[in-house]
């Protein structure tokens, strides 16, 4: 099991915080394993051809989102049903006593507390899907979850790669910490290889007022925006 340190809270609690504190910020976090975990698969198998398979995850239980760019600004994500490439969370393990304190929250919350903090079992671990093959994927991930005194939250992070044919690729938010990475991989049986791809941070204008700018472009393994590294010389 992966156990994570979560956090603590004072005293002044009202009742529908004590029912959300429970379930928020239990110590430690134990987790499913992997093999246990939810998996959202949409991919063919065997590959077929012209298509990759890209998949998605997270090593925590702050959801995380996963957002399509689009084409011609890299600091916009698309809107409507092309936004969300996916939405993850690594699910844990509800404690007993958890179990417990909810359903006495409930009865004093008339249904409010449970409404607000079971969990939701329902969000995969990890979601698979097809991607055109030779056509450049550009992504912004971030992470967001609301304990009763603060929330949590971690990136927008941005990468582009151009996925080959019939290739199995795999992108983590991974949470460390205070921060966050995105890292991704290409997938060769156990083993996991490295993918030319480009990353860079968007900013907003002066004041946080006017469109966001990029910066900090940069190529790594050879880069992401411009072919397929089968192309490369």
């Amino acid at each position: 099991m992966f156990l994570l340190s979560s956090c603590q809270y004072g005293t002044r609690l009202s009742l529908v915080t004590i029912s959300v504190l429970i379930a928020g910020c239990a110590t430690p976090v134990e987790y499913y394993p992997d093999a246990e975990q939810p998996v959202h698969d949409t991919a063919r198998h065997p590959v077929p051809k012209g298509v990759s398979i890209v998949e998605f995850t997270t090593n925590t239980l702050e959801p995380a989102t996963f957002l399509h760019v689009t084409d011609d600004n890299p600091c916009e994500t698309k809107g409507g049903s092309d936004a969300i490439a996916a939405f993850v969370r690594r699910q844990r393990v509800v404690p007993k006593y958890e179990e417990q304190f909810r359903a006495v929250g409930n009865l004093l919350t008339f249904g409010l507390a449970d409404a607000m903090t079971r969990p939701a079992t329902d969000t995969p671990y990890k979601k698979r899907g097809e991607y055109p093959s030779g056509a450049p994927i550009r992504l912004a991930a971030s992470s967001f979850i609301a304990y009763p005194n603060q929330t949590v939250s971690c990136g927008p992070l941005f990468l582009s790669f151009i996925p080959e044919e019939k290739k199995h690729y795999s992108l983590t938010f991974v949470r460390a910490g205070e921060g966050c990475n995105l890292s991704i991989s290409e997938l060769q049986g156990s083993a996991q290889m490295p993918v030319p791809h480009s990353r860079w941070s968007c900013s907003k204008g002066f004041l946080g007022f006017g469109p966001s700018q990029q910066s900090n472009l940069r190529e790594v393994n050879g880069g992401g925006l411009a072919r397929p590294a089968s192309a490369r010389q």
